[in-house]
């Protein structure tokens, strides 16, 4: 507990020895250490908290009292420390960068140089200096980064990497099939030889050009194509209850800690997530966000025929346009019609392409 080193001092030679006498008596009461006399002075050490109870006790017996020394300080200087210290450490925080953030590159990369950045000297709670050298360096150990950049946000460092695309390598094929039937226009023929000539009817997964020993050309011909979509009247839909939950989310290092809706069904829950804040050790050790959960319910949506009609003609449209963007479009019609429950649209065409282009999807 803090000390305090106190003095009372008589007012007269006469009267100073019986005032100090009953000031002592008034205050046997309270603890008082190492007293000692010299004149009319009395010398003694106490608790901080007692002196103003001795010093009311000095002051009635027309003593001098005063405070020669204190080990106690008020809070007043606690709180101006601990702001200063506070001030100290935030701009030794901010002027630093703890948390490494990178753009444009996969995991492997990022953690490779991050490596590299670490046996450079940049590594959490480093002073970002100038940089030149240190990409030089970093472009010369990887040769397939063309751009590096680095830019200092607050305490996080944003790495920004490009790297050279790397160009499909083409698969040698020893023979060409067909992915449309059709009546061929023409053959271009690079490697190989070719087994239809214009006029030929040709049909899907037919051979046309045979490798020797690698194939490689187009056919060109006419097909047609015909696609069919449906668009329901009545259709399922989730929409959200207004029912809200919240789970706040901790990860440390490789460790995380849920708080919160953790044994919830989340497939009939919408997901909105905040990432409030980290702290930088690796890449991101310390990591806190906020995860809103909407719940959701599933309500049967009723349209119309139009409305049904207009969604299943662009559906159809869509897809059309996809399969033959680097086709000539020779004839197109569209057909509709109604179910009970659904709106119907039949596309069908007569295209001029490549009859041996792979295509994704069905029509």
């Amino acid at each position: 507990m803090a000390k305090a080193v106190f003095m009372v001092v008589g007012n007269s030679v006469k009267k100073g020895d019986n005032q100090i006498e009953r000031f002592l008596s008034q205050a046997k009461n309270l603890k008082i250490y190492d007293i000692s006399r010299s004149g009319q002075a009395l010398y003694g050490r106490c608790h901080y908290r007692q002196l103003k109870r001795l010093k009311e006790l000095a002051e009635n017996e027309g003593l001098e009292f005063s405070v020669l020394m204190q080990t106690y300080r008020p809070i007043k200087y606690f709180l101006i420390t601990f702001i200063l210290s506070g001030l100290l450490l935030g701009f030794f925080w901010s002027s630093r960068v703890w948390t490494f953030v990178y753009y444009g590159c996969d995991e492997l990369t990022a953690v490779q140089i991050h490596e590299f950045l670490e046996e450079n000297g940049l590594r959490p709670g480093s002073r970002l200096k100038n940089t030149t050298q240190l990409s030089l360096k970093l472009k010369k150990t990887f040769p397939e980064i063309i751009f590096f950049d680095l830019k200092k946000d607050g305490v996080r460092l944003n790495i920004e990497v490009s790297k050279r695309s790397k160009e499909p390598e083409k698969t040698a094929k020893k023979e060409i099939i067909t992915s449309l039937g059709g009546i061929v226009r023409y053959v271009n023929v690079i490697l190989g030889d070719s087994l239809v000539k214009p006029g030929d009817v040709v049909y899907k997964g037919q051979v046309v050009i045979k490798g020797n020993p690698y194939a490689e050309g187009q056919v060109i011909g006419e097909s047609v194509v015909e696609i069919i979509k449906k668009a329901p009247f009545r259709t399922l839909a989730s929409v959200e209850t207004g029912n809200k939950k919240k789970q706040l989310i901790l990860r440390i290092g490789t460790k995380q800690f849920n708080i919160g809706m953790v044994n919830e069904d989340t497939k009939s829950w919408s997901q909105e997530m905040y990432r409030f804040g980290w702290a930088g050790n690796r890449r991101q050790f310390v990591e806190v966000s906020l995860v809103m959960y909407h719940e959701l319910k599933e309500v049967f949506w009723q349209i119309s025929e139009q409305e049904a009609l207009d969604r299943a003609l662009k559906e159809a449209e869509d897809f059309f346009f996809e399969i033959s963007q680097v086709s000539k479009v020779l004839d197109k019609k569209i057909e509709s019609s109604f179910s009970n429950t659904e709106a119907i649209v039949r596309l069908r065409a007569k295209i001029e392409t490549d009859l041996t282009k792979e295509r994704s999807g069905e029509y």
